[in-house]
């Protein structure tokens, strides 16, 4: 006969919801912390111009490009 054993430790649990109910009173270090990696996804994202799902954007029309002056090549980016 085969079985699974689960063993919960009610307290472990508590005390780890009381820290979180602790940390989102003060919720500025966690959303500087979450707007600063969010900063990070999307500036991975226009260097390698890419989608979230790794999807390369579309190319800028030959067109446009010979009409923009500063990086040409790059989609949805004047100067940086």
């Amino acid at each position: 006969m085969s079985g699974v054993t689960l063993t919960f430790d009610a307290q472990d649990a508590l005390s780890r919801l009381w820290d979180a109910r602790t940390e989102m009173m003060r919720p500025a270090p966690l959303l500087r912390s979450m707007g600063e990696r969010l900063l990070e996804f999307h500036q991975q994202r226009f260097t390698e111009q890419t989608s979230p799902e790794g999807v390369p954007w579309q190319e800028l029309s030959a067109r446009y490009q010979k009409r923009k002056r500063k990086n040409a090549d790059k989609v949805l980016t004047r100067d940086g």
